[in-house]
């Protein structure tokens, strides 16, 4: 039960965020490319929200499989990675388009990013 209750919560969350990345493109494209290496900053912002919601579907639809949450860990573990750039940098993280981009990325988005990981270890339980 636990294990499904983390897999709908880590699914509902890169849902949103995909959404407000495609919803908000220009805006997460530039804050992307500021973040990663700029030879892939384009395919980077152009593919993750599909990407993330690849993955929320997949939590979902393959739920009795560990692999679609073992996946969202190491992909969590590298957006990980970017917020604290982009927190070393001063710069907002794309995380959820423009609702998160207004803002330089801080220790709330570190300790969001453990809770979704902690989300995707719970959804690896069957």
């Amino acid at each position: 039960m636990l294990a499904g209750a983390a897999r709908v919560l880590l699914a509902l969350t890169l849902a949103v965020a995909a959404i407000a990345k495609l919803r908000a493109r220009d805006d997460a494209r530039d804050r992307t490319g500021a973040l990663v290496p700029a030879a892939v900053a384009p395919f980077v912002a152009g593919a993750l929200p599909y990407v993330e919601l690849a993955l929320a579907a997949l939590l979902l639809v393959l739920w009795s499989s560990p692999i679609p949450a073992v996946v969202a860990g190491v992909v969590i573990l590298a957006f990980t990675v970017v917020v604290v750039r982009a927190q070393v940098r001063h710069v907002p993280c794309p995380c959820f388009g423009a609702a998160s981009s207004a803002r330089p990325a801080g220790a709330l988005d570190v300790l969001r990013n453990g809770v979704l990981l902690a989300l995707a270890v719970l959804a690896t339980g069957t």
